[in-house]
């Protein structure tokens, strides 16, 4: 502990020298960082927010017009709500364009924070727009290119050789990312990505240029007024709520607690490096008047699957996929067995109405496996898919009157069963907002890639109700908080009986504009689990909690510097223990427009008693990349990403981050087993413009 009291005296001395620095620049960085943080939660995977923070560097670019906005693109730019979008349309509707930003604060929705957080990303033109040809957008349009490195300083055990055998992982410890990207204002879109993870072998194959993962696509938006998407190569669908299918973003359970209705364009260029969530083809959208919109798309793609062999039968072998594989990892000749080793043909299509307080849209999509799934014969697994197809149709909803906006999805999986969403947004006035959400996914409904409100991913064996509000007291305070109720109709494979659980969260948050932002927030969640006993082999099941408290300061003692100031608890308790944890963190950040350089930082303690008092928190790092580390057992961790703009067209960005463990001299398990008390990753991205 005598380590961690030094640490924290370093950090009230590094806290009192931030009174010394001047200067002020509000970057697309700088602007972001608060709508990511607020979206975060312990669930969320980086790609996710990664796909919101594209979104949201085209419009930082190229601000959408909102007097020539549809609903759908306000969706995608991912920073309204849904009421927000319903109020904002009905009154351009109502009064004609809006004359500037600030009419807004004559919509009850909108608050003088809220117009704040969305000005940076929006425009009020009446001008109307040149028309665009393919080669102008080509010949005049923004390319960018992102060269990245990174590894981690200390060998973990996939690298060694062991009792003189090879190492298990084929490649070395280098990770490399090329991106490269032409865009055209937020008409055009064409770009790749390469992708070599640590521990891949690079590889001599001319096709891929030997990286592992390659990603390609050419998206036009908005070409003319029938073609509203076409995208040739790899593409997302999203459509309704995610109860067939959803790939933007998703915040989930957040202390954002109004953002409940999923939406988007239901075609968007993939962007990931999520290696098995991709569609792959040819995909568009089409306007057939002005209330009639359809979509269609077809896929062959690869994933990669865990494939076995049934030879039950003399002279006859049957393979079969047992599950999917999710990673994209393919160090080792295991993974790299299963590596695009399941075909995926998929079509479907989605025929949408449209009115001007309401939409209605029937949505159809058929996966064909091969080799066909086949899962582990568990009891938990009796009511899911296996086979060689699954077909899925819905019908989702959104329908606006006034102050209420009601929004839901329909779903069948044929041969099998059906999934239910319906909520309720109510704008009380622009201070107060409440939203109910009741879910009904039965134990035999299936989905590939299902992504709606829930507690457990896959849409399926989970009912539940969601109940949340928004309160702003005036213009410093507000208060947010939710409620969520839910059961399992049927086992689990982490609860060998029928379940269920709870969840309630309350937010205060205290602000005022680039000075200071203060916010507590507490969850508490209930819910059962297995527990194995010793020298026992009966499970048993029992009820687990967790309490989380976290205070968070964010402070700006100049214009360029920044300090970001949090204390977070963990209480976990079942009835065989009770453990603890604690983190304290402090960010420094500074930015100054007329200055090529800045950089971002932290310094964090942790102490937690074991794994289920874990705390996770949300850091920032390069360009097209995001840390969310869960810190756990007892030690300190800091980072350092540096930004240096050699001019307008090169940039180049430096992290390092470290882990010092004190409980504990080793890292990981297994072939990421590191024999070190430490833990050092450094990184360096070059982007050129031009």
């Amino acid at each position: 502990m005598n380590e961690v009291c030094k640490m924290i005296h370093w950090l009230g001395l590094l806290i009192l020298l931030t009174s010394s620095l001047d200067g002020f620049a509000q970057t697309f960085s700088s602007i972001t960082n608060e709508l990511l943080d607020d979206k975060l939660n312990d669930d969320i995977i980086a790609s996710d927010l990664l796909i919101l923070n594209e979104s949201l560097e085209s419009y930082y670019s190229f601000p959408l017009d909102l007097n020539k906005a549809g609903h759908e693109d306000l969706e995608e730019i991912g920073i309204f709500t849904d009421l927000q979008i319903s109020e904002m349309l009905q009154h351009i509707h109502d009064f004609g364009p809006l004359i500037s930003i600030e009419e807004l604060q004559s919509i009850n929705s909108f608050s003088l924070n809220d117009i704040q957080k969305i000005r940076n990303f929006v425009v009020v033109n009446e001008s109307i727009a040149k028309p665009h040809t393919i080669s102008n957008m080509l010949r005049e349009g923004k390319n960018e290119i992102y060269l990245k490195w990174s590894r981690g300083l200390e060998k973990q055990r996939g690298f060694l050789s062991q009792n003189n055998s090879p190492p298990s992982y084929l490649g070395d410890s280098n990770k490399f990312f090329v991106k490269f990207r032409h865009s055209y204002q937020n008409k055009m879109q064409l770009g790749f990505i390469l992708e070599k993870d640590a521990g891949e072998k690079f590889g001599n194959n001319f096709k891929s240029l030997g990286f592992d993962y390659q990603s390609f696509h050419m998206h036009l938006k908005n070409y003319s007024n029938r073609i509203k998407d076409l995208i040739v190569g790899d593409f997302s669908i999203s459509a309704g709520q995610g109860l067939i299918y959803h790939s933007d973003f998703s915040t989930g359970k957040s202390s954002i607690v109004n953002n409940v209705i999923k939406g988007g364009r239901y075609i968007k260029a993939y962007n990931s490096i999520n290696e098995n969530a991709n569609y792959r083809g040819v995909a568009t959208s089409i306007s057939l008047n002005r209330f009639m919109e359809y979509s269609a798309f077809v896929s062959k793609s690869n994933r990669d699957g865990n494939i076995l062999y049934d030879s039950s039968q003399v002279n006859i072998t049957n393979e079969f996929v047992s599950s999917f594989q999710n990673t994209g990892n393919h160090r080792t000749v295991e993974e790299l067995a299963d590596k695009k080793s399941l075909v995926l043909l998929a079509y479907g299509s989605r025929l949408k109405f449209i009115g001007s307080q309401y939409h209605v849209a029937l949505n159809a999509v058929h996966h064909k496996f091969n080799p066909g799934l086949a899962r582990k014969e568990n009891i938990y697994n009796l009511f899911r898919f296996s086979g060689t197809d699954l077909s899925n149709v819905s019908i989702d909803y959104n329908v606006r009157l006034n102050n209420l906006n009601l929004f839901g999805e329909t779903a069948y999986s044929l041969k099998y069963g059906m999934a239910n969403i319906a909520g309720l947004l109510i704008s009380i006035d622009k201070d107060a907002t409440i939203s109910v959400l009741h879910r009904y996914y039965a134990r035999n409904y299936n989905a590939l890639m299902p992504n709606a409100h829930g507690e457990t991913t896959g849409v399926n064996n989970e009912k539940g109700i969601y109940l949340g509000f928004s309160l702003s007291l005036n213009n410093y305070l507000s208060m947010n908080g939710y409620a969520d109720f839910w059961r399992h109709p049927w086992i689990r494979s982490t609860v060998s009986q029928l379940s269920g659980g709870k969840e309630f969260l309350l937010k205060c948050n205290y602000n005022v504009k680039r000075k200071i932002n203060i916010y507590i927030q507490y969850l508490y969640e209930e819910k059962l689990e297995n527990m194995s006993l010793a020298k026992n082999p009966i499970v048993k099941v029992q009820s687990q909690s967790r309490h989380k408290l976290r205070l968070n300061v964010r402070h700006y003692p100049t214009k360029s510097f920044e300090s970001r100031t949090r204390l977070e608890l963990i209480s976990f308790s079942n009835s065989q223990k009770t453990s603890f944890g604690i983190l304290i963190f402090q960010d420094f950040i500074y930015r100054n427009i007329t200055s090529p350089v800045s950089f971002t930082s932290r310094i964090a303690l942790f102490d937690t008693d074991d794994f289920d008092s874990r705390i996770y928190a949300y850091e920032n790092s390069l360009l097209n990349e995001f840390s969310i580390p869960a810190y756990s057992g007892q030690g300190f961790r800091y980072y350092l990403n540096l930004r240096f703009k050699l001019n307008l067209s090169i940039m180049i960005e430096f992290r390092l981050s470290r882990t010092h463990l004190i409980d504990r001299d080793f890292f990981g398990s297994a072939n990421s087993h590191i024999d070190s008390d430490t833990k050092t990753d450094v990184s360096l991205q070059l982007r050129f413009q031009f």
